[in-house]
């Protein structure tokens, strides 16, 4: 989840009721990507530059919405960094924090003390995380 701390957050708000339900009541331990951590992160540009690689749907969905945003920097990674975590864990590229937060009728989202969840931090740089992100989607699909 893209979790921005004391903030109204798109993911939270569009069903606030729902989102409370699953942090109040989910039975394991959550880690949150933060709204902060995709957000710095950007990926895509060496991906669609790379002319070796053909027949990607990664590339593909890369390209159309890096051209339809005209956007010459790259993506932003939320969803990427949640991945990389879920399968590599979160260290060497971040550490954790506990935090706690409430969510309020409107979908705000506000830190309150505890540590019910666990919260990354950057611990290599933005742009380094981005490289190993991106280094992961430089895959060359086989032919069938």
């Amino acid at each position: 989840m893209a979790a921005r701390l004391d903030a109204h957050e798109f993911n939270v708000v569009v069903d606030a009721a729902a989102s409370r339900l699953v942090f109040t009541e989910w039975p394991t331990q959550v880690l949150l990507s933060g709204f902060d951590i995709g957000e710095k992160i950007l990926t895509g540009i060496r991906l669609i530059n790379n002319e070796a690689i053909q027949n990607s749907p990664v590339k593909d969905a890369y390209e159309v919405a890096l051209k339809k945003d005209k956007n010459e920097k790259g993506r932003n990674s939320w969803d990427q960094t949640a991945v990389l975590v879920a399968v590599k864990r979160a260290e060497p590229y971040f550490t954790t924090r506990g935090i706690n937060f409430k969510i309020e009728d409107d979908g705000k989202s506000v830190v309150v003390p505890g540590s019910r969840f666990q919260y990354l931090v950057f611990k290599q740089t933005p742009d380094e995380i981005g490289t190993v992100i991106e280094n992961l989607m430089m895959h060359q699909p086989e032919k069938r």
